[in-house]
């Protein structure tokens, strides 16, 4: 009996070695450089009633810090509402071109198993906001287009698809500085804003495939290689 739970604790602390052999850190987790694509919805808020429409979105995101990033965003969305009577109905595009600092307030800093590339513990979650120039052409207008700053604020999460993909959610408020983009001024009324829902995509390009400095992996003296498969010399978190 003695012999056979000797065996037993042997096995069971082996494949706990294996195991842990088989656990690193996401490579992609600490990666600096994030390329995004983005769908979803808008809903603008204005001196008129309108429609739930869709928007899309393209970012790149770089973090020079492991909390803290720069991010450049195009957004377009696609505007619809009822004007008042004796106006025509209300249709627009908008395109945002923004500059906007993103923050980390929370990074999931655990490891996973290699074969598990899907987990639905957060990988991130984080709040963004910053300042962006406002393209807008109505069509009830002759197509008249006009310009106005926009100040985009919100919150996000992101969940680890695999080693460098992961999906999530973007809430986000425009706010702008004119309150003509309905083409339906009203004296002392609030300027015209929209939020938008998007779910996004995430490329994190693998810092592990190039040298560089900072928080992100850096190559060894010896030019070594990093293989997935067995894991890495190399903490990423």
């Amino acid at each position: 009996m003695k012999r056979i739970t000797f065996i037993f604790i042997c096995i069971i602390l082996s494949c706990s070695v294996s195991f842990g052999q088989l656990k690193k850190s996401k490579i992609g987790s600490n990666s600096k450089q994030h390329i995004s694509l983005s769908g979803g919805a808008n809903k603008p808020l204005m001196d008129i009633n309108t429609d739930f429409e869709p928007s899309c979105a393209f970012s790149y995101t770089y973090y020079f810090l492991p909390k803290l990033g720069l991010r450049g965003a195009l957004e377009y969305d696609w505007f619809t509402g009822q004007s008042p009577v004796g106006h025509p109905n209300y249709y627009a595009h908008i395109v945002e071109l923004s500059a906007q600092v993103v923050f980390n307030y929370y990074i999931y800093k655990g490891s996973r198993r290699e074969n598990n590339s899907i987990s639905f513990i957060p990988e991130r979650a984080y709040i963004f906001g910053g300042v962006g120039a406002l393209f807008y052409l109505r069509e009830q207008v002759n197509y008249a287009p006009a310009f106005t700053a926009s100040f985009p604020i919100g919150t996000g999460l992101q969940f680890p698809i695999g080693d460098s993909w992961t999906w999530g959610l973007d809430f986000a408020w425009h706010f702008t500085i004119t309150d003509d983009i309905d083409n339906y001024p009203v004296p002392n009324s609030f300027t015209d804003g929209y939020p938008t829902l998007m779910l996004t995509f995430t490329y994190k390009i693998p810092d592990q495939r190039r040298t560089g400095s900072g928080y992100g992996y850096k190559s060894s003296k010896k030019g070594l290689k990093c293989d997935p498969r067995k894991g890495c010399e190399f903490t990423f978190d």
